[in-house]
């Protein structure tokens, strides 16, 4: 999620629920909407804005979302909605990728405003800036009235949710090589392992400043030479000498976090 007007981010990391039951890699929308409605009783998601893949579009989605206040950046695939978009005035959807692919400018984006099932949306189509990119532009649908220039700058942010999959998984956690039987564990380690992904970054952050540049010679750039997530663990785990000290600096944590966006639900957990 990403707060509207603001740089400020806010992330509901829900990994191992119903959005990723049954290895398919993707939901429907039922399972999209309990999971809501449980996300809503904590959090206050009116006016912020989801950012999601291709999977994760449906004209009952775009419904729900737009009923509960929450706008969306969402990437479409090639053709969802062309006839629709097509229909009303102005530019095929064809023409406007003609448009930003023949343009000079690395990161062209072009938008226009759409009706589908009687929701006012717009289709912004943004040009690849990566050079030799295996898909050349993005399609991306919102109920946002914003210029397509900054509906393209608010979807990149939707990668960071990647970086953290792939700590969890391969490059941090090797969460793919624990077989924990039993649904109850599961979450219990999945629990574990994003609260401990989420402080990493958070010590990674407070210290970042302080890592070391390196010099990549393959393309003559230079760059941090460890991640925030990497500085961040390596930090952590100092606190975790004995139960002791890690409990101490959980409690000291605690005290330090800012409470905005917990409700009275959670007040006593």
């Amino acid at each position: 999620f990403f707060k509207q007007k603001t740089a400020y981010e806010i992330r509901l990391s829900l990994v191992g629920s119903e959005m990723c039951i049954r290895d398919r890699g993707t939901s429907n929308f039922k399972e999209r909407r309990r999971l809501f409605v449980k996300a809503m009783r904590h959090f206050k998601l009116k006016g912020k804005i989801l950012i999601a893949d291709r999977e994760y579009i449906g004209r009952d989605w775009f419904k729900f979302l737009i009923d509960n206040e929450v706008d969306f950046v969402i990437r479409s695939k090639t053709n969802a909605y062309k006839a629709d978009i097509d229909a009303d005035p102005g530019k095929t959807l064809a023409s406007m990728v003609k448009k930003v692919m023949r343009s000079s400018i690395a990161d062209k984006a072009v938008r226009k405003a759409f009706t589908l099932n009687g929701m006012n949306l717009y289709i912004v189509v943004v040009k690849n800036h990566k050079k030799n990119a295996r898909e050349p532009y993005l399609i991306l649908i919102t109920n946002i009235d914003q210029p397509a220039k900054k509906i393209s700058e608010i979807y990149p942010v939707r990668w960071k949710i990647e970086h953290c999959f792939k700590h969890l998984k391969s490059n941090g956690f090797n969460l793919e090589t624990i077989n924990l039987k039993g649904t109850a564990r599961q979450y219990l380690l999945m629990a574990v392992m994003v609260l401990a992904y989420t402080l990493s970054v958070l010590e990674g952050l407070k210290i970042y400043h302080t890592v070391a540049i390196k010099q990549y010679d393959k393309d003559q750039r230079q760059g941090k030479a460890e991640s925030i997530f990497r500085a961040g663990i390596n930090q952590l785990a100092q606190y975790c000498g004995t139960i002791v000290h890690f409990c101490e600096f959980i409690t000291q944590q605690i005290k330090e976090a800012i409470s905005g966006y917990r409700s009275a639900n959670l007040l006593n957990v």
